[in-house]
C-alpha cells in the first residue's frame, strides 16, 4: 500500500510503499493518472466528479480505490507536492506549535509541519470516504 508521494527537490517523484521508498522519473499527475487508469477512468474525471459532488475548489482529493485515497497538503503542481494516503494513516499527534507526527501501517512514522493544512485536508477525504461508503452501502 503506498503511504505517502512526494515531489523531491530534483523533481523526481518519491513514493512510499510498503514502508520502502522509491522514486520515479515522472510527473506526480501522469503517476496519479496511471494509478486512476487502472480503475477505468483518469486522474481529471475523479477530481471533476469530486469537485461536483462535494463542492471542493481546491485540493481536492484523490479517490482511486478502496484502498487509495489521496489527500494533498499542497498543490499538486507545487514544487513542495505531498500527498498522503487516507487510508494508510493509522493515527496522528499534534506536537509543538505547527507540527505533526503521522503514524502509518507498518509503523511508519513522519514528521510535518502545517497541523492546520493537515487536519483540513484529512477532513476532506474522510468525508469523500465516508461518501464512498455511504454510496456502496446503498
Amino acid at each position: 500500500m503506498i503511504a505517502y508521494i512526494y515531489r523531491t527537490s530534483n523533481n523526481q517523484i518519491g513514493v512510499c510503499e510498503n514502508q520502502n521508498i522509491y522514486f520515479l522519473e515522472c510527473t506526480l499527475s501522469s503517476l496519479l493518472n496511471r494509478l486512476a487508469c487502472q480503475n477505468l477512468s483518469t486522474l481529471s474525471g475523479r477530481v471533476q466528479a469530486v469537485k461536483k459532488t462535494l463542492g471542493y475548489k481546491a485540493k481536492v482529493p484523490i479517490y482511486i480505490n478502496k484502498s487509495s485515497l489521496f489527500f494533498s497538503l499542497s498543490g499538486l503542481r507545487s514544487e513542495s507536492a505531498f500527498l498522503l494516503n487516507f487510508h494508510a494513516i493509522t493515527s496522528f499527534k499534534k506536537i509543538g506549535n505547527n507540527e505533526i507526527i503521522i503514524a502509518f501501517r507498518g509503523f511508519h512514522e513522519i514528521k510535518i509541519s502545517g497541523d492546520q493544512n493537515f487536519k483540513r485536508a484529512y477532513n476532506k477525504a474522510k468525508t469523500l470516504q465516508e461518501y464512498m461508503d455511504f454510496k456502496n452501502e446503498a
